[in-house]
């Protein structure tokens, strides 16, 4: 349980950091070009792979689920004083299915860093040989950009607490069931979690993501000590 704990621990930091780095980043290009639509060039370059999952799964979602959609941005803007990398308008629906789309981003972004663990990762050999290097930097890029930008945003998680309060009183009815009825449902799911074949992958992505937490802490301490000067 353990590396689970660390797991998410991982996410945790990732999701409530993940929104201030883009921040941070813009302020460093910002320094240095001292033009918005400049210092905006590198941030859509850095975070455009993510940006096309993030959005493209919430626009193909939509569609699965005939909800329409009225317009879809991938192009980065400020708002308010806030970064926005992309955008996707979609027509009033129903809790469920809105909360389905809000959540498309991170299914659709573990499922990619899953593939990019199984068949780039687990293949990889260290070399300083220029290829070996180039899928290093690549590697590297593509989960930056994936871990930062696959967080649904507030405006996508409209109806979570009212979906998490059904989920909440189900899971407890479930709780009281098993504990009344002497039904035990812990003991799979603990079975699962503990299995060696899953604790092995569960270790692996936590490597990781130890890859976008060191790059994000790389960049906001850069972005202190600029903004000191």
């Amino acid at each position: 349980m353990v590396l689970w704990i660390f797991l998410l621990l991982e996410l945790l930091i990732l999701f409530l950091t993940s929104k201030s780095i883009i921040q941070a980043l813009y302020t460093i290009f910002f320094m240095f070009f001292r033009k918005k639509e400049l210092a905006m060039i590198p941030i859509y370059l850095l975070f455009f792979p993510g940006v096309v999952i993030h959005e493209l799964s919430h626009f193909l979602v939509a569609e699965i689920l005939f909800v329409h959609v009225y317009d879809i941005n991938l192009i980065p803007q400020i708002k308010e004083g806030k970064i926005r990398l992309g955008n996707v308008q979609i027509r009033k629906t129903d809790i469920l299915r809105r909360l389905i789309i809000g959540a498309a981003p991170v299914i659709a972004g573990i499922f990619i860093l899953f593939i990019i663990l199984t068949y780039f990762v687990g293949n990889f050999e260290i070399s300083l040989s220029p290829i070996n290097i180039s899928k290093t930097l690549l590697i590297a890029w593509s989960l930056f950009a994936i871990t930062n930008t696959m967080f649904s945003s507030k405006k996508d998680m409209e109806g979570f607490i009212e979906f998490s309060a059904i989920g909440g009183f189900f899971l407890l009815v479930i709780i009281l069931a098993s504990i009344i009825g002497g039904i035990d449902f812990m003991s799979p799911v603990l079975s699962f979690l503990n299995n060696s074949v899953i604790q092995a992958e569960v270790k692996k992505i936590s490597a990781l993501f130890l890859i976008p937490l060191f790059i994000n802490s790389f960049f906001f301490l850069c972005s202190k000590v600029l903004i000191r000067r």
